[in-house]
């Protein structure tokens, strides 16, 4: 059975950066398997082709992946094998003559370790089920309710989840898996460019940063740093509401190194000069693609999710 998490963390507005009119070209939908099949469901203007391109993993360089063509129904379906970059990775856009998708489609496929792990939904809303598509039985995904202070829990038993869920998008999950070898998470889905604001209580928040870009070819799968910035709004390059001028209770993040058995944090804070500090000395916080990670903040804020554009 699929349950749809309700929770402060879901987005409470969305403001339209582009949008094109009804025969504008878009992705519609799109799946990918672990062993790296993908398919495009596309629509836009009728009778044209339409030329998909792939962004490399190591290069950050846009390439042709594949076309298709915009029948009289302005629909084409398309299926690619071996499509991911680098053999985990994909981030898909469109266009056709004079005009770019309106959207995306993006895809990544995950190794998580026996123990616990965090993942994070940086393309879309996505069921646990389509998440975790392979973990082993007895796995457990825990999504956290900041309103309740409670988790909501899915649990693989044999070939069916129980208690099925929708985690929203830029939600982290904590997954657990009880198996000695490594499971796959697949984190996909349409890539909206529109800009989202979402709602973040006092206290903490299971999130994931929306970029899906590294910020250099040499970062080893690292899009955020969480550099400093203003006062309200240091969250580096996505642009994350914290506090810690004037609060006692400063802002805080913790990453869980992949695979860890005894739920051991790795904790950056925010000091009075708006530095993180991690081990008594002042770091960058490397959030990696695709991770979850926790946020604690002393106050409500609204974070502004800049737009994702894929044009360039």
């Amino acid at each position: 059975m699929r349950t749809i998490f309700h929770s402060a963390v879901l987005a409470v507005g969305i403001a339209c950066v582009s949008r094109g009119h009804a025969q504008s070209l878009h992705f519609l939908a799109g799946s990918a398997t672990v062993g790296g099949t993908l398919s495009l469901n596309l629509a836009g203007p009728t009778n044209r082709a339409v030329y998909i391109e792939q962004l490399g993993y190591s290069n950050q360089v846009w390439s042709a992946l594949g076309s298709g063509w915009l029948g009289t129904n302005g629909v084409v379906s398309l299926t690619f094998s071996n499509a991911f970059s680098a053999g985990w990775n994909g981030v898909y856009r469109a266009y056709t003559t004079n005009a770019w998708a309106t959207n995306g489609f993006g895809v990544m496929k995950m190794s998580l370790g026996p123990g616990h792990s965090m993942v994070g939904s940086l393309f879309a809303s996505e069921w646990v089920s389509d998440l975790l598509p392979n973990a082993p039985d007895g796995t457990i995904a825990y999504l956290y309710d900041p309103v309740t202070d409670s988790y909501l829990t899915s649990e693989r038993v044999g070939a069916d989840w129980v208690g099925d869920q929708e985690v929203p998008w830029l939600a982290g999950v904590l997954v657990y898996n009880p198996s000695t070898n490594s499971a796959t998470a697949l984190v996909s889905g349409v890539i909206t460019t529109n800009a989202v604001t979402l709602s973040l209580p006092a206290g903490s928040a299971m999130i994931a940063s929306p970029l899906f870009r590294v910020y250099s070819t040499n970062a080893l799968s690292e899009a955020d740093l969480m550099i400093s910035g203003s006062t309200n709004q240091l969250g580096g390059l996505s642009v994350v509401p914290v506090a810690s001028v004037g609060w006692t209770s400063q802002s805080q993040i913790d990453r869980l190194p992949g695979g860890s058995t005894n739920l051991s944090y790795r904790t950056w804070s925010l000091n009075q000069t708006n530095a993180w500090i991690h081990g008594g000395a002042i770091s960058s916080v490397p959030i990696r693609l695709g991770e979850g990670f926790w946020l604690t903040k002393p106050t409500n804020a609204t974070w502004s999710v800049p737009a994702r554009m894929l044009t360039y």
